[in-house]
């Protein structure tokens, strides 16, 4: 999403409509296999069975937040950074939070429990 978003910048500044055009499509696509469904499956890993529900919520409620945040002010900074460098800070946060995930979220590929991802499981060893 940040490569695209680079890209799409570039493409608003220079004029190269085929190039926005690419940008948005893979942008599309890059979130909804990527951070779209995200906050819905980390919610479910990261909590024990009895605090899915809750937890899927708030990620919800999370996602509105921001779409609504996004939606508010994004015509306000395009129109005062000028014309597609907004997409300049849509792509430093795809690298802010990249690293941010990689650094902090921890895997759930292959893992049993949720004590088992935070590192906390507990088994007797006889």
């Amino acid at each position: 999403m940040g490569v695209s978003s680079l890209l799409l910048a570039i493409g608003i500044i220079r004029s190269i409509t085929i190039l926005s055009a690419i940008a948005v499509l893979t942008f599309v696509s890059s979130f909804g296999l990527g951070l779209g469904p995200v906050p819905f499956i980390l919610s479910s890993e990261l909590v024990g069975p009895e605090a899915v529900g809750a937890t899927q919520s708030w990620a919800l409620a999370a996602n509105w937040i921001a779409t609504f945040v996004v939606a508010q002010f994004f015509p306000i900074v395009n129109e005062s950074l000028g014309k597609g460098k907004v997409y300049f800070i849509f792509a430093g946060l795809a690298a802010f939070f990249f690293g941010f995930t990689a650094w902090w979220v921890p895997e759930t590929k292959g893992k049993a429990s949720v004590e088992e991802v935070w590192g906390t499981d507990e088994r007797r060893q006889d």
